[in-house]
């Protein structure tokens, strides 16, 4: 079975982007005939940190296409000649690919060939902004019968079957994974230490968000919580994620909105944002619990990262979240409801330690099932299916 897996960037480390590298790793373990490809990246050194890519036949299995910088029709159909040309040279059988630009540059790509396509669809489809010009023209070729689908969950896959008509056979379900560090806690550095480093007290609450900084990420009700709570018990919110890079004014006024409230509230030395980190992971290990107040989720990967550290889980009811924390003994709030979300961590600090401990191990439970190697599994299965 020969697969190439086409990503947007090796160099960043989130969302379907380290799916994608984690699935390449892995098949390429398993021994399977596989590539990657980069849309965009320049040169193949930003995968160093990817010793299992980097060193792999001298990468002759990873491919850039390099479409940046002034991007014109003519370098445009030059990259997907490119393209069609590693696909045929290797006889791809499969591209694994998520993202409208990708997508569209495998269909282009594959015209005329028997490669088959199959697209991980990572979001809701029914919300506002997939409804725009060029996801309608998107759809146009989403029913072609050698283009497969992958939904992160349940909910996702129905809400994907409404918005694009497309048959059922020609979907179905992958679930995301976690990478296995976040199931390591001793492996972490024991010099980072958060309540140290902000010189909190031993007995404060240190609670952990992680998220791209956006409304429908929700993080201004956690923010609202914790203005609620901040007479009732020691907490510190640390918020890990970057600010929203689109020019949208209702983006711009949401992030100018949160950091007014935080001023005019006082909670400058209760909220911490501490940015994009490449150390997930071990900051998790440094928190008492984990809070994710999206208005909008299909999956929520950051939940798993966090039961598989054994954090103890609040978030909202919307989306996939329900059916990826099921089991878990986590907590569930509507959205936009700061009082609730309040009212959950307040719950949360009169719990015993026996209690916590037993959510955190059923919560590290919970997280086994979302590995790369179940993930890889499952859709080997799927492809087999389809072959």
């Amino acid at each position: 079975m020969n697969i190439i897996v086409f990503t947007t960037y090796f160099s960043l480390k989130s969302g379907y982007e380290r799916l994608s590298l984690e699935l390449f790793i892995w098949l390429k373990k398993k021994g399977y005939n596989v590539g990657i490809v980069s849309q965009f990246d320049l040169q193949k050194s930003c995968l160093k940190d990817y010793p299992e890519i980097f060193k792999t036949n001298e990468n002759n299995d990873v491919y850039l296409l390099n479409l940046v910088n002034k991007l014109n029709i003519f370098k445009i159909f030059k990259s997907i000649l490119l393209f069609r040309k590693i696909i045929v040279t290797k006889n791809y059988q499969f591209i694994e690919v998520s993202a409208f630009a990708p997508s569209v540059i495998a269909y282009i790509s594959t015209i005329g060939i028997n490669t088959k396509i199959i697209i991980g669809i990572h979001d809701d489809y029914s919300i506002r902004k997939y409804k725009v010009f060029k996801f309608l023209i998107w759809k146009l070729f989403l029913k072609n019968k050698k283009i497969y689908f992958y939904s992160i969950s349940n909910y996702v896959y129905k809400k994907w079957i409404k918005y694009s008509k497309t048959k059922k056979k020609n979907n179905f379900i992958l679930y995301n994974s976690i990478n296995n560090e976040y199931f390591n806690r001793k492996k972490f550095n024991k010099n980072l230490n958060l309540k140290n480093m902000y010189n909190l007290k031993k007995d404060s609450i240190c609670i952990l968000s992680v998220g791209r900084l956006m409304h429908r990420k929700g993080i201004d009700v956690t923010i609202q919580a914790m203005n609620l709570l901040k007479s009732s018990i020691d907490i510190h919110l640390f918020i890990v994620g970057r600010k929203d890079d689109s020019d949208r004014n209702d983006e711009t006024s949401f992030q100018r909105d949160n950091n007014n409230f935080i001023k005019s509230n006082k909670l400058t030395k209760s909220v911490h944002f501490l940015g994009e980190r490449n150390d997930v992971a071990e900051l998790m290990c440094q928190c008492d619990l984990f809070v994710h107040s999206a208005r909008v989720e299909g999956f929520g990967l950051v939940l798993v990262e966090a039961m598989a550290s054994g954090l103890p889980v609040i978030s909202t009811n919307v989306g996939g979240i329900p059916e990826v924390l099921r089991g878990s003994k986590s907590i569930l709030v509507p959205p936009g409801e700061p009082k609730l979300l309040a009212s959950a961590i307040i719950s949360y600090s009169g719990w015993s330690k026996k209690k916590i401990d037993d959510i955190k191990q059923t919560s590290r439970e919970c997280a086994l099932n979302y590995t790369v190697e179940r993930r890889g599994v499952n859709f080997i299965s799927h492809l087999q299916k389809i072959c």
